[in-house]
């Protein structure tokens, strides 16, 4: 089921509404009565990644950063 429900009311609902979400209902925002934003249950994200597999390549071992890299906006 979708439930629509206007900014305004979204934020006065808001506990209710990410309580409809995570049942699995589908809830979606509208501004001036048009839908905006849809509220999704938030996902875990699985990375399969091992610390230090890249020290056992030879091409990552001789990679060197140069002086001159530097954050945005530093000198």
């Amino acid at each position: 089921m979708t439930q629509t429900v206007n900014a305004h009311e979204a934020k006065i609902r808001l506990s209710a509404l990410m309580a409809a979400v995570e049942a699995g209902e589908r809830v979606v925002i509208a501004r001036d009565g048009k839908p905006a934003v849809e509220l999704v249950p938030h996902r875990q994200a699985v990375i399969d990644r091992k610390p230090g597999v890249l020290r056992a390549d030879p091409a990552w071992s001789s990679w060197r950063t140069s002086g001159g890299v530097r954050a945005p906006g530093r000198r």
